[in-house]
Order: C-alpha cells, then sequence, then structure tokens
C-alpha cells in the first residue's frame, strides 16, 4: 500500500511539473478536506465531522477559480443526553493565484470564504 501511494504522489508531482512549464490554463483540479475530532471530559462528549470536495480549473496560466460543497456535522453530548446534533451542508468558493518562485516552482496564495 505505501509504494502504491508513493507511485500516485511521483506521478502526480511530475505531471503538475510538466503542466506548470506549459501553464495551467484549462487544466482542473480536485483535491478535498476532511476532518475528524472527538473530545471527551468527564461525562461530556463532542465530535465534529467534516468532509468537503473542492473542484476549480485554472482560469488563466498563474490563477484557479473553483468550489467546494460538503458536509458538517456538530454533536455534543452530556452523558446520554443529547445537547446539540447539527448537520451543516457547506459551499466553499475559492481563488488561488500561484506565483513563480523560480523557473517550475510556484508558490500559492489562497483565498477561501467559508
Amino acid at each position: 500500500m505505501k509504494k502504491v501511494i508513493l507511485l500516485a504522489v511521483i506521478t502526480a508531482f511530475g505531471i503538475s511539473t510538466n503542466a506548470q512549464n506549459k501553464g495551467l490554463k484549462g487544466t482542473w483540479f480536485a483535491t478535498s478536506q476532511f476532518g475528524y475530532q472527538q473530545t471527551k471530559s468527564g461525562t461530556s462528549k463532542a465530535t465534529n465531522f467534516t468532509i468537503l470536495p473542492i473542484v476549480g480549473t485554472f482560469v488563466a496560466p498563474t490563477v484557479a477559480v473553483g468550489a467546494g460543497v460538503g458536509y458538517v456535522n456538530i454533536k455534543a453530548e452530556t452523558g446520554s443526553t443529547t445537547d446539540a446534533n447539527t448537520g451543516l451542508v457547506v459551499v466553499e468558493p475559492l481563488v488561488r493565484k500561484y506565483w513563480n518562485v523560480s523557473g517550475g516552482l510556484f508558490s500559492l496564495v489562497n483565498w477561501q470564504r467559508q
């Protein structure tokens, strides 16, 4: 399994390095944010869960726009009583600007609004 993940990372890096030399305009990307947190204190327990897939495209060689649509669940319990259980649908627009540091190396400035 570790070899498969390593191969995927190397392949993605190679593709992105090659694409950056030609410019990225018109290139699509997909990423995601996942999160899980659980805290316990005495009889109190709080659980947070987030899943947010993000898709975007480059509208210029170094500018990307996209959006993420996902789900956030927040739950708080005291003993056997549920104090709060909230499920939220999240829409997250984004704009990313990549700055050329040197040759094919780019630095990311990310703007996201939740």
